[in-house]
């Protein structure tokens, strides 16, 4: 259940930064436009819109960034782990007496 609600939630925050990729493109795009044919209200508006998609984009990445690095420590944990369980098996295989062999005859 928490697995199916995690997926749920990157789906929404990969969603929200492609949004927030398109708001900065035509933020900015409508402020070069709009600023260029002088008209004022709309090239701030622009402006603010693309700076808005802006900072959406680095805050959703910044939690993707964090949300990574979580996995990638987990994973050097449990291969730390299996590292660990693996020694000591052998120790456990090297301590016991090697059964003898019987001579043919």
């Amino acid at each position: 259940m928490n697995l199916h609600l995690s997926a749920i939630k990157e789906a929404v925050e990969a969603a929200t930064i492609y949004v927030s990729n398109k708001l900065t493109f035509l933020g900015g795009g409508t402020a070069a436009v709009f600023g260029f044919l002088h008209q004022n209200m709309v090239a701030i508006c622009g402006f603010a819109l693309g700076v808005l998609g802006f900072i959406t984009n680095l805050y959703f990445q910044k939690r993707r960034d964090m949300r990574e690095q979580r996995l990638r420590e987990l994973a050097e944990l449990e291969e730390d782990r299996r590292e660990r369980e693996h020694v000591r098996r052998m120790q456990k295989m090297m301590s016991r007496p090697a059964p003898l062999e019987e001579e043919p005859s």
